[in-house]
């Protein structure tokens, strides 16, 4: 089905980026009412779907746990369309554009990343899914967005695969090499098309580059900063905005796309998701490197849950973006704070804290009711 171009308004153009949603056919509603809000609150003009779309590898369990899990293909597939439904319908009747990259757990025992983008395309307005031919995988594709009179190419959103599901059924994370060329060769016709300029453009994938470790130090268990890494030694964030709450899970290897990326001169930033509780960015030659923590209430997290937003500046080529928790959107009220709280995974001490207020103010009723029928009994 052919789609409209993708065009600037104003000048302007809004990417909401949301990763790690992580849910299933029985849903989290607390996270869906936060989604919600962020399309009717930003109304992007393209919603991006960052990898971890639904919990796939856990979409057999059962709602009881320790109870038997689905092992029936047809019963799994009509939870991975239902999973599925839940998150896409909200934005498809919104009629908001979006696009999807794939992260490392949206496989399936049954039913592989390529059989999920099948089930993305059946849906009004989703880009990109087309990069199978070229690249080998579904959702390594590019989705321009042209200027606002549709006369030429403004900007470039680059969706790569960052996950290699092997036939063991374990997975290694890296960007293939066959999507690295794929990407110079492309890069390099749309910077031909444009008169020799690079177009401007920003890059998603779900897992972070390995040259994120360039940007961490070694320092002392005692700094305020520190977290404990894969070899027992304790590590902060060197330079940049935010903050490091663990030590990122990043690519096992690089095939060269940074390198690419610097080549070719286009990409302003790369998006990545993946690790849950960080939220930060920082620059590697010319390039920011951007992590955007979960949106998921079934993971463990903190406080640090929500969605960013990138505002394209068609006449600079630049951009600006912000994270916006769930906080930020719905407030702090007894009506958002209770869902989040009882829905939400990692919140165990806030969950307590929550049931001994409740009980404290229940006893103070009750005791205040007591204290009323002794003295009407006088």
């Amino acid at each position: 089905m052919s789609l409209p171009p993708l065009k600037f308004h104003d000048g302007k153009f809004t990417v909401l980026h949301v990763t790690d949603i992580q849910d299933m056919h029985y849903i989290r509603r607390a996270m869906f009412r936060f989604l919600d809000a962020a399309y009717d609150h930003f109304k992007p003009d393209l919603v991006i779907l960052a990898g971890d779309n639904i919990l796939g590898n856990h979409i057999c369990d059962s709602r009881i746990p320790h109870g038997p899990p689905v092992t029936d293909p047809a019963k799994e597939l009509r939870a991975v369309k239902k999973a599925i439904d839940y998150l896409v319908a909200p934005i498809a009747a919104r009629d908001i554009p979006f696009a999807v990259v794939f992260g490392n757990h949206d496989d399936t025992p049954h039913f592989t990343k390529e059989d999920m983008a099948e089930i993305y395309r059946s849906y009004p307005g989703c880009y990109g899914l087309g990069g199978e031919a070229e690249t080998g995988d579904a959702d390594t594709d590019v989705v321009t967005i042209f200027s606002s009179d549709g006369a030429h190419a403004a900007y470039n959103l680059w969706l790569v695969n960052s996950v290699r599901h092997l036939p063991d059924g374990s997975s290694e994370e890296f960007v293939s090499e066959r999507a690295v060329r794929w990407y110079e060769k492309t890069s390099r016709a749309f910077t031909a098309a444009n008169g020799g300029k690079p177009v401007p453009a920003l890059w998603f994938q779900h897992i972070p580059l390995p040259e994120t470790r360039s940007v961490i130090a070694e320092c002392d268990p005692g700094d305020r900063a520190a977290v404990k890494g894969p070899d027992g030694k304790w590590y902060r964030l060197r330079r940049g905005k935010g903050i490091m709450n663990r030590y990122p899970r990043m690519c096992v290897r690089s095939s060269g796309e940074f390198e690419a990326m610097k080549a070719c001169g286009d990409v302003k930033a790369v998006v990545t998701g993946h690790d849950h509780i960080n939220h930060f960015s920082t620059r590697i030659d010319g390039i920011d490197l951007i992590l955007t923590p979960c949106v998921s209430l079934r993971c463990n997290s903190n406080r640090t849950r929500g969605v960013r937003t990138f505002i394209l500046d068609e006449r600079l080529g630049n951009y600006e973006t912000q994270f916006y928790s769930y906080q930020d959107l719905l407030g702090t009220s007894m009506r958002t704070e209770l869902p989040y709280l009882i829905q939400a995974d990692g919140l165990k001490r806030e969950r307590i804290t929550l049931a001994c207020g409740a009980a404290a103010a229940a006893c103070v009723l009750i005791g205040g009711a007591i204290a009323a029928c002794k003295a009407l009994k006088r």
